[in-house]
């Protein structure tokens, strides 16, 4: 069976998962380890053995489809650019995050995805509760071959901060797709490719188009009045307002702290400061 998730975090927690229950399985009705060191060595040993046999392959496809318009498609030049901009860090100094090299690789993966779609009987999707994920399961279910079967596993973000040993209870989680919600989930997805908007977010249950200031309240109302930083406010978001600081949420983010009702100075001690985390800021008075 092939899995599929959509980030790389999560990919690693998923191999990990896959790695554990072998290894569970593996050490049962064997000598019992003298000490932790001894059944570490082993663990290595046999995952270097086992490591070409794998029976579960996990595949990770991130085209940041929360982002761009769909209207010309989920590989147009239009939306290309969009989610290219959004994806230049300024807080890192305008570095370039997704190029033109992650656009092919990701296309290849579609691919990929198709053609073990007509070769095997089942995939398995990971959808996390965020527009990214929620709208690449539906469009790679429009593409896959229909006589695929399609299960899904459905978590929350507890999943990528999981700490060893909680992961078991996911595999009990999967869900088979039925044909009338794998209906349903292909009209949603046509819906959506209709709709003008270039933002898309996951609230009330729901996908929903919404404008390119929606994030901007919630970031405001997390500044302080006295000094802070950008990975301050970073943390402030998150931690008060369950928002995942990502993509997008960062743009917004530099494009609030780079405005004019701001006072900025370098820490003291960076001598030749690079970004935007380097900053210390503080909200001018009215």
């Amino acid at each position: 069976m092939t899995d599929l998730c959509f980030s790389e975090n999560i990919k690693t927690k998923i191999e990990y998962m896959y790695i554990e229950k072998e290894w569970q399985l593996f050490k049962k009705g064997k000598k019992q380890f003298k000490d932790v060191y001894e059944e570490l060595a082993e663990k290595i040993k046999w995952k270097k053995e086992t490591e070409t046999n794998r029976k579960n392959e996990v595949y990770c496809l991130d085209m940041h489809l929360n982002m761009g318009s769909l209207l010309k498609g989920v590989f147009s030049e239009e939306r290309k650019k969009f989610v290219s901009e959004v994806k230049t860090d300024e807080l890192l100094g305008n570095e370039a995050l997704f190029t033109e090299k992650d656009w092919e690789k990701a296309e290849e993966m579609v691919k990929k995805i198709k053609s073990i779609s007509k070769k095997e009987n089942k995939i398995k999707f990971w959808i996390g509760e965020n527009a990214n994920d929620i709208c690449s399961f539906l469009y790679l279910l429009s593409e896959i071959d229909e006589n695929c079967e399609v299960s899904y596993v459905h978590f929350t973000s507890s999943l990528a901060s999981a700490q060893d040993g909680e992961f078991e209870k996911y595999f009990y989680d999967e869900i088979l797709l039925k044909d009338d919600l794998r209906k349903k989930a292909l009209k949603k997805w046509k819906d959506i490719c209709k709709e003008k908007g270039c933002l898309r977010t996951f609230a009330e249950g729901t996908i929903k188009n919404v404008n390119p200031d929606f994030y901007d309240e919630i970031i405001l109302s997390q500044i302080p009045e006295e000094e802070f930083t950008a990975m301050n406010l970073i943390f402030m978001i998150q931690e008060n307002c369950s928002v995942a600081v990502e993509d997008y949420v960062l743009k917004r983010i530099c494009m609030i702290l780079s405005g004019d009702n701001f006072e900025k100075r370098y820490k003291p001690a960076v001598q030749s400061p690079l970004n935007l985390y380097e900053m210390i800021y503080k909200k001018k008075k009215d």
